[in-house]
């Protein structure tokens, strides 16, 4: 037995339908046409601003242990003559894992920043370690000299430890002291 197809009765839906079929046909075909033999006129873009993440090396938490500190007491002036020298107080514990040695590498340190942060040429003082050896939890009591900035301003005096040949603890993760100072 064979099937028919049932009959449309409606022949005029039917051919609408076909009619929009081919307009649309049709109109995508020279829509595509049309796109490819116009010239494309160049669209001038920026690229997406990209959050740049900045390489920052951290120490390891051994090369931390190694370089770290605490400082106790420090009696930095809030205000200094430009130009002048004072020799400062201050006490600082070894909380690293090893021994700062007498006369050896590691130098109680300091230099100047102005009030954003840059470093000022020239204005940083090292003084080493004479007395004794400083292990580790032992503190030293010390008075380094301090030649205050030349120029009148608002400064920020940094407190560090420095060893010759490995540089500022603070750059193996030491958190130095940040002093403002005002030398008029």
């Amino acid at each position: 037995m064979k099937r028919s197809l049932p009959v449309i009765s409606n022949v005029k839906g039917v051919n609408l339908v076909r009619r929009t079929a081919i307009f649309l046909g049709i109109s995508a075909l020279l829509l595509v046409i049309g796109c490819n033999n116009e010239p494309r006129i160049p669209v001038e873009r920026k690229p997406a601003a990209k959050k740049v993440k900045e390489k920052t090396t951290k120490p390891s938490p051994i090369e931390s242990a190694r370089y770290a500190y605490n400082i106790m007491k420090q009696d930095t002036p809030k205000r200094m003559q430009a130009g002048s020298e004072d020799r400062i107080r201050i006490k600082i514990r070894n909380t690293s894992n090893r021994t700062w040695e007498k006369e050896g590498s590691v130098k109680i340190g300091h230099y100047w920043t102005d009030s954003e942060g840059a470093r000022l040429k020239g204005a940083e003082g090292r003084m080493l370690i004479r007395k004794e050896d400083i292990k580790p939890n032992e503190f030293i009591a010390a008075r380094p000299k301090v030649s205050a900035p030349e120029s009148p301003g608002e400064y920020i005096l940094i407190w560090d430890m420095i060893e010759e040949g490995a540089g500022w603890f603070a750059s193996k993760g030491a958190k130095p002291l940040r002093v403002p100072v005002t030398v008029f």
